[in-house]
């Protein structure tokens, strides 16, 4: 047997090396552990490896897919910040891989493809460098551009399946993605035949799809729902979100707040920002491409491409600062080479190539420079390493250590190690190994239903829990549960930790050491 042409030897052993870079990036970065959302989920998922269920005994307003995931590898590998750490890298080599891949698929040249599939490393991840379901569903939505660009899995109707089963896995990791995502998947599949020209029913393949997307999405509803009951999870999937998410958090496109504004220094957010502008010109040369009457395969890509840089933007509206348009950026960074392939093609063949070969040096260049820079502002911003229940995890200050240790000397004198952090600051379970009595990682006022916060009173009076920790700054003056702690709870004096963290640490009056 003859062996395959150098090109297709490289088209197969470059996603894997790219994938293997993005790997050793992510993992050479410092340990630390995401005070709010990282951690969030992360201890979910050790509550899941624990016993408990979602939506009784967790409560989130998403489903449970990431946290599923997490648990397994947590049981496989240990509950540690170096298993999510390492678990996350690996989503991120083949967030870089499929966008090498997607680009190459489209005609983008390889020394264009390179750079734009390494621009997330120095980019969009550093925008949200945490182990996350967000990162989850970015990867999950990429598997679903690239079944939908390769005609083998839309030409036969059963292989629409494909992409029917990847967009039930989106939708069992984040809905709020998921049923946007599952809108433009059906929209594409039903518009194929008029943009091809192809006249057959749409219907064996619509169904297919859809029976994919069923195949994932029923069981995971019915096992929550035999956990839960319905109501709960209605209340937790829909309610909450329709009702109470938004009352919290209102952004602004490419917005940089006061919690993510240590993160805005490691990227670019007006770039972030202006970045899904290029589906403008997708745009554009679609409606050429339509007009004239050209090639129905290419015509049949671009509208892809289109449907799918609508779908992205539509699936972060509900907070599109620049941390979210990050997540979504893979998909305007295979636009942009899609649309510089398109402008390279009308230059001569050689000042394209030259071109090309130019644009993709300096593309990696910059790359390679961006992340340096930010792995020596992170090793200088995170110098400190402790040595924690969850691993070895790095930290901004001592204060932060100091409350870390100050809860776990409080705990010597706790069997249960039982704790309550309010309103959230969920690393804290993680980091001394304590047990949160409520099914809530965040808790506020506006942002829960009125009888979660009474039920977490009821708790904290119930055990009563001999410990709390306050996050001040995030309280406001009415707030039922911190009148409560006030009224039962002392300061317990951890210097500089308040300053340091915006935390602080309380013990119950009737409890005193010893």
């Amino acid at each position: 047997m003859a062996a395959p042409p150098a090109h297709a030897r490289a088209g197969r052993v470059l996603p894997v090396i790219l994938a293997a870079i993005a790997v050793v990036v992510v993992l050479r970065e410092p340990p630390l552990l995401g005070s709010s959302d990282e951690a969030w989920h992360l201890y979910e998922a050790k509550r899941v490896l624990e016993g408990q269920t979602f939506y009784t005994d967790i409560f989130d307003i998403i489903p449970p897919g990431y946290q599923w995931l997490m648990a397994l590898c947590f049981r496989l590998f240990g509950t540690t910040i170096e298993t999510a750490k390492t678990v996350t890298a690996v989503m991120h080599g083949l967030i870089v891989a499929l966008v090498f891949v997607i680009c190459r698929r489209l005609g983008v040249r390889t020394a264009l493809a390179v750079p734009l599939a390494l621009a997330h490393l120095a980019i969009f991840q550093p925008a949200w460098p945490h182990a996350s379901p967000h990162w989850l569903s970015t990867l999950l939505a990429l598997a679903i551009l690239l079944t939908l660009l390769d005609r083998r899995w839309t030409d036969r109707a059963s292989r629409a399946a494909l992409p029917g089963v990847l967009t039930g896995l989106l939708l069992a990791v984040q809905h709020q993605r998921g049923l946007v995502t599952a809108a433009g998947v059906l929209f594409l599949l039903a518009a194929e035949p008029f943009v091809t020209r192809d006249r057959r029913s749409t219907r064996a393949r619509l169904a297919w799809c859809v029976a994919g997307m069923l195949a994932v999405v029923l069981p995971v509803v019915a096992v929550v729902i035999a956990g839960a009951g319905g109501w709960p999870v209605l209340r937790a999937l829909v309610l909450q979100p329709l009702f109470h998410y938004g009352s919290v958090n209102r952004y602004r496109w490419g917005q940089v707040v006061v919690f993510t504004a240590s993160l805005a220094g490691h990227t670019f957010p007006r770039l972030l920002a202006w970045l899904p502008a290029v589906l403008v010109s997708t745009v554009l040369r679609t409606a050429r491409a339509a007009l004239r009457s050209e090639d129905p395969e290419r015509l049949r890509r671009l509208v892809v491409l289109d449907v799918f840089g609508v779908v992205s933007i539509a699936s972060i509206t509900y907070l599109p600062d620049f941390v979210h348009i990050a997540l979504v950026a893979p998909v305007f960074a295979i636009l942009t080479g899609e649309a510089a392939e398109a402008a390279l093609r009308t230059l001569p063949v050689r000042a394209a190539a030259w071109a090309s070969i130019l644009v993709g040096v300096a593309g990696v260049a910059a790359v390679a420079v961006q992340v340096e820079r930010n792995a020596a502002r992170g090793r200088t911003e995170y110098a400190l390493r402790h040595t924690t229940p969850f691993g070895v995890v790095a930290f901004r200050s001592s204060e932060e250590i100091a409350l870390v240790e100050a809860i776990m000397a409080a705990m010597r004198d706790v069997p249960q190690r039982t704790l309550f952090v309010y309103p959230g600051y969920p690393a804290l379970y993680l980091l001394t190994a304590t047990h949160n009595p409520t099914p809530h990682q965040l808790l506020l006022p506006r942002y829960n239903f009125p009888d979660q916060l009474e039920a977490a009173i009821a708790t904290l009076e119930r055990i009563p829990v001999p410990y709390v920790v306050l996050v001040a700054k995030l309280i406001g003056r009415d707030d039922p549960i911190f009148a409560y702690v006030r009224a039962h709870y002392e300061d317990v004096d951890v210097p500089g930790a308040e300053a340091a963290t915006g935390a602080k640490l309380l013990r119950r009056k009737a409890i005193r050491p010893g």
